[in-house]
This record gives structure tokens, C-alpha cells and sequence, in this order.
């Protein structure tokens, strides 16, 4: 799941580096179809980022507990571990938003018509 949504994540870069090309910005129907593909996966992509920098910071700190020495250290990492596990799991888990049938965007296969 996470791969799928790492890619996501580099489409959606991508889509921003289409969006300030001149030739787009000169073509309103393009633009407007990569704009709304955009604003389509913008919730998801930011659910994800979110996700993966609480994951980060969860190992962050789990390896500071490795090497923590005081004991007063390593009940607060420990405890800070705990919250961050807690984010993660409250965390609602990004997920491909569902698009209504009949509104595809791209070549999604078929006839080409929509």
C-alpha cells in the first residue's frame, strides 16, 4: 500500500511541474484537467505525507531509546514513543479516494470517450 502511495505522491508532483509549464498554462482545457486531477489526489497526498512523517519520527525515536544511557532519558523517549505509536494508529490511513462511475480522468483504457 505504502509503494502505491508513493507513487501517488510523484504523479501528484508531477502534475504540479505540468501545471506551470507556459504550453499548459496557454491550453485552459488542459490546465483544468490536470488542476482537477490534482485537487482529487491532494487530500490523499497530504494524509500520506502526514502519515509518513509521524512514521519518521516514531523511528526517530525509537532509535534514540537505543541509545539512550539515563533512565530519566529513556522514560521520556519511551513515552514519546507511546504518543507517536498512539498519532499512527488514530491516524486515518490514506486511502485512494473513490471517484463517482462514469468521471475518469486519463486513459483509464476503453473507447477513450467519457
Amino acid at each position: 500500500m505504502l509503494d502505491r502511495l508513493e507513487q501517488i505522491e510523484k504523479h501528484y508532483q508531477e502534475l504540479d511541474r505540468q501545471i506551470a509549464l507556459p504550453e499548459v498554462n496557454i491550453d485552459p482545457e488542459k490546465l483544468q484537467a490536470l488542476a482537477q486531477e490534482k485537487a482529487d489526489l491532494e487530500d490523499l497526498v497530504t494524509k500520506y505525507r502526514a502519515y509518513r512523517e509521524t512514521a519518521k519520527e516514531l523511528e526517530d525515536t525509537k532509535a534514540m531509546l537505543d541509545g539512550a544511557q539515563e533512565e530519566d532519558m529513556s522514560a521520556m523517549v519511551k513515552q514519546e514513543i507511546e504518543k507517536l505509536e498512539a498519532r499512527l494508529e488514530n491516524r486515518p490511513h490514506p486511502q485512494r479516494p473513490q471517484r463517482p462511475e462514469g468521471h475518469h480522468h486519463g486513459n483509464q483504457g476503453g473507447d477513450g470517450r467519457r
